[in-house]
């Protein structure tokens, strides 16, 4: 397998009034998968089921 040329990224600082701050920016990403079964579990995905019996 062929490595890949990586870098350490020098932070970003901000210059604030009472201090500095380091810019991290992030990112969160949702899906909505259509499975007869849950990604980690053998456990039923049955809509409107009880709480907590589909664990």
């Amino acid at each position: 397998m062929a490595e890949l040329a990586y870098r350490e990224p020098e932070p970003k600082i901000i210059a604030g009034a009472k201090g500095d701050w380091e810019m991290v920016i992030g990112l969160e990403v949702h899906a909505q998968v259509t499975s007869a079964s849950k990604l980690f579990s053998g456990a039923s995905t049955t809509f409107g089921a009880e709480p907590n019996t589909n664990v």
